[in-house]
């Protein structure tokens, strides 16, 4: 969703950390902790049945330090250090509040709305007080800068998720357009360009608005590949929009591969037409079998 699926993930006793040493990271998390903080009571509400007055709160805090990279005996990577100690500053917060240091603020304040914290009028103290740092309070994401935004998606995923629907569709046309106009001065390769293109399709937003970033990719000089159609596919409302695609993308002299026959297969209305399309598959020479794609940004790649 956000980028940090290679990332460390820890249990502490007192909460879970999560840890990169990836500078670039930095946003990620911070759309991951407006996300929990907006939707952790109500999904574990819907997870478990239990009623989400009865969910406790979160208390969200993002911190810089000085770490070091170890192996546990196991052989996984860990993080020892500054940032786990920091971290205490949650503590500080109000109920689903999001508490960062200067240095955070720092790298986030061009994306994220911040307010400065005062942690002598807190109602909450940490269980024990490590360092005095200067705190902030992520409050939400500003309006974005279409040419300066290196991974787009994760902030349309976040918006989404948060409630803010309106405002990821209009990201996603600016988006977009942005990506048409870098495609006119050819300052970018095509391929970055498509690369950028299908990230876009394969973010959070509706198959109406896909549709028309994918349009707009079809009038520009970047051309979409398998993947491109692929996507899209996979967020259409039924069979008979997505054969149309498909039809579209063999018009154009893309073959399909096996991933998009599984995602026609997992549209079909019924075991027979499910059938239909995997002798349709062996035809076009693709054995049927299970495979992930991964559509979504690996900052390691």
């Amino acid at each position: 969703m956000v980028g940090l699926e290679q990332e460390v993930v820890k249990f502490t006793g007192d909460g879970w950390l999560i840890m990169t040493d990836k500078i670039e990271l930095v946003s990620s998390l911070c759309c991951l902790a407006l996300v929990m903080a907006h939707r952790f009571q109500s999904e574990m509400s819907d997870a478990t049945g239990i009623d989400v007055d009865s969910i406790p709160p979160l208390r969200l805090a993002i911190s810089f330090g000085k770490d070091y990279s170890v192996k546990t005996p196991g052989g996984n990577r860990d993080w020892v250090g500054d940032s786990a100690r920091r971290a205490v500053n949650s503590g500080y917060c109000e109920p689903n509040a999001i508490v960062i240091d200067e240095t955070v603020r720092g790298t986030v304040h061009r994306d994220f709305v911040t307010e400065t914290f005062d942690r002598l009028t807190a109602t909450t103290k940490p269980k024990r007080e490590e360092e005095e740092l200067t705190l902030y309070l992520i409050k939400g994401i500003k309006d974005l800068a279409v040419d300066g935004t290196d991974v787009p998606e994760h902030y349309i995923n976040t918006l989404t998720l948060i409630g803010e629907k309106l405002r990821a569709r209009r990201y996603a046309y600016a988006f977009a357009d942005y990506f048409v106009e870098r495609a006119r001065s050819k300052d970018v390769s095509a391929d970055l360009l498509l690369l950028k293109w299908n990230r876009l399709l394969a973010s959070n937003i509706t198959y109406e608005t896909a549709s028309e970033v994918f349009n707009q990719l079809l009038n520009s000089r970047v051309r979409p590949d398998v993947f491109s159609y692929t996507i899209l596919m996979r967020k259409a409302p039924n069979i008979e929009v997505a054969n149309r695609l498909m039809t579209q993308m063999k018009k154009s002299g893309i073959g399909p591969d096996v991933v998009t026959y599984n995602t026609l297969i997992n549209l079909a209305p019924d075991y027979a037409t499910a059938v239909e399309l995997q002798d349709e598959m062996k035809k076009e020479r693709n054995r049927p079998r299970r495979r992930h794609v991964q559509y979504s940004h690996h900052p390691r790649a």
